[in-house]
Formats: C-alpha cells, sequence, structure tokens
C-alpha cells in the first residue's frame, strides 16, 4: 500500500469526522436559536418562542394548543399596549416613582 493513500484515508475520515461534529454544533446552535425566536412584540416589549414554552407545557390537541397560544399572544401584547399608553398620562414624578420601583 502506498503511503499517499493512507495518509488521504485518515485525511479523509477527520474532515468526515470534522463536518458530522460541525453539523451537530450547528444543530444545536439552530435549536437553541428556534427556541430564541421573536414571535411578538408591543412597544419595546418583546414576546419569544421559549416565552411561550415556559408557560404551556402540554395540549389536548392541536386546535387547542393553537386557540390557547393566540389568545396568550394577544393577552400578552393587550397588556403591553395598555401600559405603554398608561404612560402617556402620568406626571414627570409618577413616571420616576414607577421607574424607581421597576
Amino acid at each position: 500500500m502506498h503511503p499517499t493513500s493512507i495518509s488521504f484515508s485518515k485525511f479523509s475520515q477527520f474532515v468526515i469526522l470534522a463536518t458530522l461534529l460541525a453539523s451537530f454544533t450547528s444543530c444545536d446552535k439552530f435549536n437553541s436559536a428556534n427556541k430564541n425566536r421573536l414571535i411578538a412584540r408591543a412597544e419595546n416589549h418583546y414576546l419569544y418562542l421559549s416565552d411561550i414554552e415556559k408557560k404551556f407545557n402540554g395540549f389536548d390537541s392541536k386546535e387547542d394548543s393553537m386557540i390557547k397560544v393566540q389568545s396568550f399572544i394577544n393577552n400578552w401584547a393587550r397588556k403591553r399596549i395598555m401600559f405603554e399608553k398608561s404612560l402617556i398620562n402620568l406626571s414627570e414624578r409618577q413616571l420616576s416613582d414607577l421607574e424607581s420601583i421597576g
């Protein structure tokens, strides 16, 4: 057997192994990025897929999950928008008091 073919074979194995490792690593990053996918935005508030997953453990059916998640997103956005709009009616002192609390 020629020495070049042995080193080429080891090189090929190395390339295949490196490619597989890179694939598995990128899959983890993809799953992580997918969980942090932005679902909704209301003013300066952001709702991510991971937030929804924390809220719900399981559903009885696909229709059930869609109804509950859509309702959750709508209520979440409504509350954030109402909060932001309510700030318009506050005085500067009330705003600073509110900021010191939170």
